[in-house]
């Protein structure tokens, strides 16, 4: 019984990751909504909660110094 729910469960997280992971067809031609226009264009910010001082502080640094690059 715990095999049959294992391999179940292991099917479902596979077909996820496949359906998550394929490409978007939907959108065959025409003109696209997506992307900025250029002039106008809305600047999206992110806010981001990491540590910089103590125990953890290596992977603060990491995390800001990769955001900065972004």
């Amino acid at each position: 019984m715990k095999k049959r729910l294992l391999v179940a469960l292991s099917m479902v997280l596979v077909f996820s990751l496949l359906i998550g992971c394929s490409s978007n067809s939907g959108n065959s031609g025409g003109t696209s909504t997506s992307g900025s226009s250029g002039s106008g264009a809305d600047t999206i910010k992110v806010g981001v909660n990491y540590e910089l001082t103590g125990a953890v502080a290596s992977y603060g640094v990491d995390l800001n110094d990769g955001l900065q690059m972004a």
